[in-house]
C-alpha cells in the first residue's frame, strides 16, 4: 500500500468481525391435529414456530452518530467500517391449515392456507437498509423482509372420465383410447399477501426514514401517489 501508515491510517475501508461472535442457531417446534372430515378427505391444523439466534448482521460502525452534530463519527480518519456481528434474532409464528382429498372418482386436491408473521431485527448480508442507529440495534426489530402474512395454495388433479374402462367410452378400441383416453386436468393456484417495505430516502447517512404522523392511505397500482404523504 503506497503511502499507508499503519500507525495512523487515513480513509481506508475496514472489515471487522466481533471477537465474541457465536455460531448461529435455529429452534423449531410444532403441534398438529388431523381429522377425517369426509370420505377420503382429511383436515389438518397446525401451529408452527421457529426462532433464530446469533444471526449475522452487518452495519457500518463509522456512520454518522445518531442525534449528534453533523460529521460526528467514531473513527473520523477512517472510511467505512463494516462490522459482521452475530447479534441478530428472528421469530416465526404460523397457523397452517390443509384440506387433503385422496384420489377418488378421478379427483384429488390439496388446499392449504397459512397465516403467519415473521419478525427479526436485521436483514443479514442481503438486508435492504442500514440500521437507524448502530449503537441501538434493537430499534431494527420489526417485520422481516420475507414476511408473508397470508398464503393460500390449491392444487388439483382431475382425470377426465373418457377412455377405456371409464364412464364414457369404456368400450372404445385400444387405438382410439391411446389418443383420446387417459387425459387429466392439473392446476395449481397460489395467492398471497405482499412483502413489507420501509419508506425512506437515500439522503444522509445511513439514510432517512419516514415518521408516521397520521393515517396512511395507499393507492395500489399508482406509481405517482402510491402512498398519500
Amino acid at each position: 500500500f503506497n503511502g499507508l501508515s499503519l500507525t495512523n491510517p487515513q480513509n481506508v475501508i475496514v472489515l471487522a468481525d466481533l471477537m465474541n461472535n457465536k455460531t448461529s442457531s435455529m429452534q423449531q417446534w410444532n403441534v398438529q391435529v388431523q381429522q377425517e372430515v369426509l370420505h377420503n378427505t382429511v383436515l389438518s391444523v397446525a401451529y408452527v414456530g421457529a426462532a433464530g439466534h446469533h444471526l449475522l448482521d452487518y452495519w457500518n460502525q463509522n456512520n454518522q452518530l445518531f442525534n449528534a452534530p453533523a460529521g460526528a463519527r467514531l473513527y473520523p480518519n477512517l472510511g467505512t467500517v463494516t462490522v459482521e456481528g452475530a447479534v441478530g434474532n428472528s421469530i416465526y409464528n404460523g397457523l397452517q391449515a390443509e384440506l387433503n382429498r385422496r384420489l377418488a372418482q378421478g379427483l384429488q386436491f390439496t388446499a392449504s392456507y397459512t397465516f403467519s408473521r415473521t419478525i427479526d431485527d436485521g436483514g443479514g448480508a442481503f438486508g435492504n437498509a442500514e440500521p437507524q442507529d448502530f449503537m441501538n440495534l434493537a430499534l431494527e426489530r420489526g417485520l422481516a423482509d420475507q414476511d408473508v402474512r397470508n398464503r393460500f395454495i390449491l392444487s388439483a388433479v382431475y382425470e377426465l372420465p373418457f377412455g377405456k374402462g371409464r364412464h364414457y367410452g369404456r368400450n372404445i378400441s385400444r387405438a382410439v383410447d391411446t389418443i383420446a383416453g387417459g387425459w387429466q386436468l392439473n392446476g395449481i393456484w397460489t395467492i398471497q399477501s405482499g412483502l413489507p417495505f420501509s419508506v425512506g430516502t437515500p439522503a444522509g447517512s445511513p439514510g432517512g426514514r419516514a415518521d408516521l404522523v397520521g393515517p396512511v392511505h395507499i393507492n395500489p397500482g399508482s406509481t405517482t401517489d402510491y402512498i398519500n404523504a
